[in-house]
């Protein structure tokens, strides 16, 4: 029953491996990432720093003693007992609070933005594993027009109305196929490796395809993506926050800079006269007193308030340099994906033409012996034009992940 119980098990981990999906290892990579994962405990560091800055200041406790003791009229004192307590300006703790939890959202912000790197680099490492994968899909299927073609040209040889050139020809031509086939294979390592790393899982773990990709739609007009960009991107956002930072600290050295107030008693032990017998002999005194501290040096606070503006005036010139080049990057997708668009056209009115031209010249050689050359290259340049096909619609996705990346979705 058990060994029962693990084979069902181990078939079902199989099956989830084998029908992974590009979003479901964009979702494995971004939730297993190690950087996100600090970025959020800093963040909930940051979340305990908000109540730490809205607390009083501690209490003043003192202790005194007379070791000459102050006659007066109602006897010597022994002790003094103090308490202060001092209170900063009205609202000074509400915005500390709110500065430190603001300064919490900027590291929330840069998750967000690990968040999408990762996703745009698991997408282009998987398109680029497909696109590898579909070559060598693409040659396997067209090397059997070739093997037909060498069949007939070793038929033909053998009725002496063919050349055994041809079939030496067709053989290297197979040959450079199969050296193919064994580059394109090894170049799926990198991108495997790549996917795996991001996954945070073995690096030699195989990555299944399990997607035919179209040509890709946009599913956006390229305005409403800077639309999008401009209000949502955690990047624009964290600089729009590192303003508000700004804006909080100049709130709060305004605060500092307004006196503090403070309250204060004092409780002085009196022992009795032994020589005369006053009224109230040897009552203690209480006092209560309150303070005022006034912030005479406004240099520094006029220093820190001009600190800031500046930095306002900074993060405003670079929110509005990243808009400018996420601006450019999709424009240059945009065309990047007309030109992909264009070239498919163009060369889906070639193929038909191509396979044509093929059907009719196999005919002429397998009757006649003739145009072997033009035919063995049309057998070739077949691959070539298929393979540019392919090119372009993974163009088309990589244009429309490098358009849509910075978007929030």
């Amino acid at each position: 029953m058990k060994a029962n119980t693990l084979i069902i098990a181990l078939i079902a981990i199989t099956f989830s491996i084998q029908a992974q999906s590009l979003e479901e290892l964009v979702n494995m990579a971004i939730t297993q990432n190690k950087e996100i994962e600090i970025l959020d405990k800093q963040y909930q560091v940051a979340l305990q720093k908000a109540p730490q800055v809205s607390q009083l200041p501690d209490t003043e406790i003192g202790v005194g003693g007379f070791p000459l003791p102050v006659e007066t009229r109602l006897g010597p004192q022994f002790i003094r007992l103090s308490a202060a307590q001092m209170f900063p300006w009205f609202g000074t703790f509400a915005s500390k609070e709110d500065l430190e939890n603001t300064k919490a959202m900027a590291i929330r912000e840069k998750a967000t933005a690990k968040a999408l790197h990762i996703e745009y680099e698991v997408k282009q490492n998987y398109y680029q594993l497909y696109e590898l994968q579909k070559r060598q899909s693409i040659i396997q299927q067209n090397k059997t027009l070739l093997e037909s073609l060498d069949r007939l040209a070793q038929a033909k040889v053998s009725t002496g109305k063919a050349s055994a050139s041809d079939v030496l020809r067709i053989q290297l031509q197979k040959e450079k196929l199969l050296q193919t086939l064994d580059q394109l294979k090894s170049k799926e390592t990198i991108p495997t490796i790549k996917i795996n790393e991001l996954a945070e899982r073995s690096l030699d773990q195989t990555v299944n395809i399990n997607t035919d990709f179209e040509f890709a739609v946009l599913n956006f007009p390229e305005d409403s993506i800077l639309a999008n960009i401009s209000q949502f991107h955690p990047m624009i956002r964290m600089f729009a926050i590192q303003q508000d930072i700004s804006k909080k600290h100049i709130e709060v050295n305004k605060l500092n800079g307004k006196p503090s107030f403070g309250v204060g008693m004092d409780y002085i032990m009196v022992g009795k006269r032994t020589d005369a017998q006053p009224a109230r002999n040897g009552r203690d005194i209480l006092q209560v007193r309150a303070m005022v501290k006034f912030p005479i040096q406004q240099k520094k606070y006029k220093a820190k308030d001009a600190e800031e503006r500046l930095k306002i005036e900074g993060w405003e010139l670079e929110k509005e340099n990243l808009l400018h080049a996420f601006k450019a990057r999709i424009a240059q997708g945009s065309a990047r994906y007309e030109t992909a668009r264009i070239e498919k056209a163009n060369l889906e009115k070639q193929i038909p033409l191509i396979k044509s031209t093929i059907k009719m010249l196999q005919g002429d050689y397998a009757a006649k012996g003739r145009n072997f050359d033009e035919l063995l290259r049309l057998e070739m340049e077949l691959i070539e034009y298929e393979v540019n096909i392919l090119k372009t619609i993974m163009e088309s996705h990589r244009a429309k992940t490098d358009m849509e990346r910075f978007m929030i979705q």
